[in-house]
Parts: C-alpha cells; sequence; structure tokens
C-alpha cells in the first residue's frame, strides 16, 4: 500500500507541475504584445513548431538538456535565443523525459 500512496503523490505532483507550467504559457502568451485575442493565427502557426522543435533537442541531448539550450542560434541566428528564459518550457521538457524514459523508439508524433 506504501508503494501505491507513493506513486500516487508523484502523479498528483507531476499533474501539478504540467498544470502550472500550461497556465504559466497562457500568462506569457496572453502577455506578449503580438497576441491578438480575436485572431490567434499567427501564433499558431509558429508556437506548435518551436514546441516540437525544443521537445526534439531535449530528446537528442546526451544529457538532460542540450548544452546550447541558452543561446540556440537555430531560433535566433546569430546571437542565439536563451529557450529556458524566453520561453516555458516544461511541459517539453516533462514530454521529452517520459518518452526518453519510457524507450519509446518511434519518433515523436507530428500532426500536419
Amino acid at each position: 500500500m506504501r508503494g501505491t500512496s507513493r506513486l500516487v503523490i508523484v502523479l498528483l505532483a507531476l499533474a501539478a507541475l504540467v498544470q502550472g507550467s500550461a497556465c504559466v504559457r497562457m500568462r506569457v502568451a496572453r502577455n506578449d504584445p503580438g497576441f491578438d485575442a480575436r485572431s490567434p493565427v499567427g501564433m499558431l502557426r509558429s508556437d506548435p513548431a518551436l514546441l516540437y522543435y525544443i521537445t526534439e533537442r531535449v530528446l537528442e541531448a546526451p544529457g538532460l538538456l542540450p548544452d546550447d539550450l541558452r543561446a540556440d542560434p537555430r531560433v535566433e541566428h546569430p546571437e542565439g535565443a536563451d529557450l529556458l528564459a524566453e520561453f516555458s518550457v516544461g511541459q517539453e521538457l516533462l514530454v521529452a523525459w517520459t518518452y526518453a524514459w519510457l524507450g519509446c523508439g518511434a519518433p515523436l508524433p507530428s500532426q500536419a
């Protein structure tokens, strides 16, 4: 029974982290000067691609995080973007680490 209680606590903590990360993402998106509540077309074109890119980069890293995640030249060239400072990447990290931990051999699912 003790193992079950610990598992429940861990799952609740993970759910709280995901929920918190989602709230932060929504707050950041709404405070963006380019955010338009009537037409989200611009954000819908770029945001999923960036989220997928960050998740894929974390999966490809030999450790927990890629070395250049704090100065990624592929997002902002040539200076590089500090992805951890500019974006709320908690969900992407959780998805990538869970995906790697489960040993999924297939590529990440994507939508067209």
